[in-house]
């Protein structure tokens, strides 16, 4: 697929469905996501390389295609939960989760 500017409120096609793009974030290993709202309000993430801007009067020509291509590092086509987790990966977990630590028994014959 070519390199295309995706940005707020382009109208593109996802290897779901049809939609709008709501949000562009970074990921930390340096890669931009693009949140998609479909007609039901579900919003997704994808990479650039899943995502196709929508033109009604477009028609592919034979070397395009709706399934993101393959990096030259991958065996596997990406999936969303990986877009998905660099999404969550990108804004830091500050809360405090001390209240969920295990509490370790003491030893026995330790009083």
């Amino acid at each position: 697929m070519t390199d295309t500017a995706f940005k707020l409120g382009d109208d593109v096609f996802t290897s779901r469905a049809r939609g709008t793009i709501i949000d562009v974030r970074a990921t930390p290993s340096g890669n931009w996501v693009f949140g998609v709202e479909d007609v039901t309000g579900e919003v997704s993430y994808f990479t650039g390389k899943a995502l196709r801007l929508a033109q009604s009067n477009h028609i592919p020509s034979p070397h395009e295609t709706s399934v993101p291509e393959l990096e030259v590092d991958q065996t596997i086509a990406p999936r969303p939960e990986e877009d998905i987790a660099d999404v969550l990966r990108a804004k830091p977990d500050v809360e405090d989760h001390s209240e969920h630590r295990v509490k370790t028994p003491p030893a026995p014959g330790a009083n």
